[in-house]
């Protein structure tokens, strides 16, 4: 197994200067809304046009890098999304750079624009996203992640090929790596995996960044380290007092007074929220908001309980 040697967030700055004013839409000549095969297909053209070998100036070079690192991030859905959400804050405030992955497929087809000729190599790394629940933002998390990997043949060195080298001297080991989620970790939080992925004498791509993202909660809602939830109560239920009590994601019972609770009020619950990454013993909040469902109509019963609770001087409501 592959150890972890780092985990990275959105903090740490590259020189990524040539990248900082281009529009890698403008780069691939598509615009915002391109469908994928729209970006293939004008990748393909451009290939043609800046093939490196036949124009090998450094502006050609230049063009030829740029064309590549649009297509990698724009060809990805994942590494797409987050060229859309965060422009190129992605490209400036990462330490890696991601030059060209390319599927099997891919890679035949750019075999046959060369012509049967050595198509070039493609470092890079692969962004690779990984759902997780909010209770795993909370306490922390383990997966277990199953990553199909082109290494070469393992055959005994010095001796003949074994009838598996004869057809193909690589082949495809499924790998079980360990993936660790920190308590605290923030929304598309990066975890960086080297040499996890592809063999550099196959494929140039031979690291793997995953991606944490949040599974959407229909209860609960994450607001940085803070935890919303909105609760709709009947009037009766206002008018009759007592707590209101729920189930907190880590399973903790969170009890709340309903006396003197309006309409669309919040009420915070301190340090019930998500653990500060870089201090897990602070905590934020839980955050709820109370929505009273007005009813249209009163049967006897709930016209007492308003006649009871309201006060008979009409200027107390004033």
């Amino acid at each position: 197994m592959l150890s972890l040697i780092g985990i990275l967030q959105f903090a740490y700055n590259i020189n990524t200067s040539e990248y900082e004013d281009v529009n890698l839409y403008d780069v691939l000549n598509v615009n915002k809304y391109a469908t994928e095969k729209e970006i293939t297909k004008s990748y393909k053209r451009l290939l043609i046009q800046n093939n490196r070998n036949r124009n090998p100036t450094e502006r050609a070079k230049k063009v030829w890098r740029q064309t590549e690192f649009a297509h990698d991030i724009l060809s990805n859905p994942s590494s797409r999304k987050l060229y859309d959400s965060f422009g190129n804050v992605i490209l400036n405030h990462t330490n890696f750079s991601v030059f060209a992955y390319r599927s099997d497929i891919e890679l035949a087809e750019i075999k046959k624009m060369y012509r049967g000729g050595q198509s070039p190599s493609f470092p890079g790394v692969v962004i690779f996203p990984v759902q997780f629940d909010l209770i795993d933002f909370m306490n922390g998390a383990t997966k277990n992640i199953k990553i199909m990997r082109t290494v070469p043949c393992t055959c005994k060195k010095g001796g003949q090929r074994c009838p598996k080298c004869r057809k193909n001297p690589f082949q495809q080991m499924l790998v079980v790596e360990k993936l660790f989620l920190p308590k605290g970790a923030s929304d598309k939080f990066r975890m960086y995996y080297p040499e996890l992925v592809d063999s550099p004498i196959d494929r140039g791509c031979h690291e793997i960044i995953f991606v944490a993202y949040l599974r959407e909660d229909g209860v609960f809602k994450r607001d940085g380290v803070h935890i919303r939830r909105n609760i709709t109560i009947s009037l009766p239920e206002i008018l009759n007092g007592g707590n209101y009590t729920f189930e907190n994601p880590d399973g903790e019972e969170i009890s709340i007074p309903l006396d003197g609770v309006q309409h669309r009020e919040e009420r915070r619950i301190k340090g019930k929220g998500i653990p500060y990454f870089d201090d897990p013993k602070t905590r934020g909040d839980v955050i709820v908001t109370f929505f009273i469902d007005f009813p249209t109509k009163l049967d006897e019963e709930q016209k007492k309980i308003v006649r009871t609770n309201l006060p008979d001087d009409f200027g107390s409501y004033a």
